[in-house]
């Protein structure tokens, strides 16, 4: 909802802190890397999406490689 809303700032802090707690959760770091994507941070952007590719059962991998495409 924070992204949504345009508060990034806010949104980066929540999303960071539950990717410290949840290292392994794909979806969080999808969230993580869009936001960072949002705020032009195109490399810490690249290295949260590729990490939730990894995920074998990750459901938004479409959007997550078209994220990735969009930082070329």
């Amino acid at each position: 909802i924070l992204y949504q809303k345009g508060t990034l700032d806010r949104a980066e802090q929540l999303i960071a802190q539950a990717a410290t707690a949840l290292p392994g959760n794909p979806d969080i770091r999808y969230h993580l890397g869009a936001v960072y994507a949002k705020r032009g941070k195109k490399a810490e952007a690249r290295r949260e999406l590729e990490q939730a590719l990894k995920s074998p059962s990750f459901p938004a991998a479409a959007e997550a490689r078209k994220a990735l495409e969009q930082l070329k």
